[in-house]
């Protein structure tokens, strides 16, 4: 697989590098969007944050007094979880500050850099976590089994290189990720969406075909709904009506990720370019920015003119 390392030059080509880290933000604002724009914390329901703010207590307290790779990912993800993602990332570093060479420690801070658009420093934070697993065996990184070390760095590595644009270094990481033995039909669903995306943006029809092929009604699937859904629609097995039917919730809001799917089906395969523009400015009014399908419609925005 070729280096990724030399993709920061191409994203300044492309005007999506993201900015330089800073997180002195005193107003609220956890991020900044591609194009340069403010984006600010989102607080949980009201309803979740108490329990929230206790979690984060117990692992600041857990952090103090014991030290450890997993105390220092528990209150990372606790940060997370109240939308706090710059003290996240700080808390994810403290932690490598200690443990340098934990790739766990590398692939969360990875992902919140992604949430907060700042993509070189994910990109070095994937490079380096592959190097420190590439010749070890797998293992569980959760305790309900849901997902390996191997397959969770891949699949947050190339989800990266997509969001970047840089479809064929996605393509890459996605099918070293296909190699694992330890995916399960979780596992497979959530990659093979974005790995589907990525070679049909480099004109590779046949071979997006090929990346589905797996998918079947009856997989063992109960988080990655969404991508399931869409893998359904992209294997000719649902309508993209149905996917629309899907679309928006009970509570009334989008799901940004069905959305996103959905666009890209309408702009690539229906060559409905209006349609397409149409739904990733509604993904954006939603201001659900941390979502991956958000980050996705923002990206493919700033790459759209017009």
């Amino acid at each position: 697989m070729r280096t990724i390392l030399a993709a920061a030059v191409s994203l300044a080509l492309i005007g999506l590098a993201g900015c330089t880290p800073t997180y002195s933000f005193q107003d609220g604002r956890e991020a900044s969007t591609l194009t340069g724009g403010a984006l600010m914390r989102i607080e949980p329901d009201a309803s979740k944050m108490s329990k929230l703010e206790q979690d984060l207590a117990a692992a600041k307290v857990a952090w103090e007094r014991t030290p450890t790779e997993a105390t220092a990912i528990a209150l990372g993800r606790a940060y997370s979880s109240l939308g706090r993602f710059k003290e996240g990332i700080a808390a994810f570093g403290d932690g490598l500050a200690a443990f340098p060479d934990s790739h766990r420690l590398r692939r969360h801070r990875g992902h919140r850099y992604i949430t907060v658009r700042e993509f070189r420093e994910s990109s070095r934070d994937y490079n380096k976590a592959w190097d420190l697993v590439r010749d070890k065996p797998d293992t569980l990184e959760s305790a309900d089994g849901s997902s390996t070390d191997k397959s969770a760095i891949l699949y947050h590595w190339g989800l990266l290189e997509y969001l970047r644009g840089q479809f064929d270094w996605a393509d890459d990481v996605f099918s070293k990720r296909t190699l694992l033995t330890t995916l399960k039909d979780e596992n497979v669903v959530s990659a093979a969406s974005w790995h589907y995306w990525a070679l049909r943006r480099l004109g590779r029809d046949a071979d997006a075909a090929k990346v589905i092929e797996p998918i079947r009604e009856g997989m063992d699937v109960k988080e990655n709904k969404s991508y399931y859904t869409l893998c359904r629609l992209y294997r000719g097995l649902i309508s993209a009506a149905e996917v629309e039917k899907q679309m928006t919730g009970d509570d009334g809001k989008l799901n940004v990720g069905l959305a996103y799917g959905l666009a890209c089906w309408k702009r690539f395969e229906l060559k409905d370019e209006a349609g397409g523009r149409a739904l990733l400015k509604r993904i954006i009014a939603t201001g659900n920015w941390p979502a991956f399908g958000f980050i996705a419609a923002e990206a493919d925005l700033a790459r759209w003119p017009g």
